[in-house]
């Protein structure tokens, strides 16, 4: 048998894994892989120097909460709040790329870009605060 991170990450290539749980670990495992093998499709993240984690992709996203917000027509529609690396990414951009890897159905319909996206100082994000500044002043929420 081989390298399990080298595998793990083999699988998730070759599947198009969109969403994965690891142990801290094998995600930092997978990030020591050689650089030539991590970069085939873009990187997986990144370490910075005091160590902290810090996963990327291919879409200029540093951050994202999908979130369902209020739709006039439907009720409710999908929301992508996104927190963007790159100074150039588009919704449009960012819209395709789901396109390209997820279901229709698991697509958001919009993206609205934020500067920072609401976290508690571990890191987790505040995805309440985040869906009230969407849903004040409607009568119905999602809770």
């Amino acid at each position: 048998m081989g390298d399990p991170a080298a595998e793990c990450l083999e699988l998730i290539e070759r599947h198009r894994v969109t969403h994965a749980q690891f142990v801290p670990t094998m995600f930092v495992r997978m990030l020591k892989l050689p650089a030539a093998r991590r970069a085939r499709d873009g990187d997986i993240g990144h370490l910075d120097e005091d160590g902290y984690l810090y996963p990327t992709d291919r879409a200029g996203v540093a951050d994202v909460a999908v979130i369902g917000v209020t739709d006039p027509g439907r009720g409710e529609r999908v929301l992508a709040v996104v927190q963007s690396a790159a100074a150039d990414a588009t919704a449009d951009e960012l819209l395709a790329y789901c396109r390209e890897r997820l279901a229709p159905y698991k697509c958001p319909r919009a993206v609205d870009f934020v500067l920072r996206l609401p976290k508690v100082p571990s890191g987790k994000l505040r995805k309440g605060l985040l869906r009230e500044t969407y849903w004040r002043n409607h009568e119905t929420r999602i809770v």
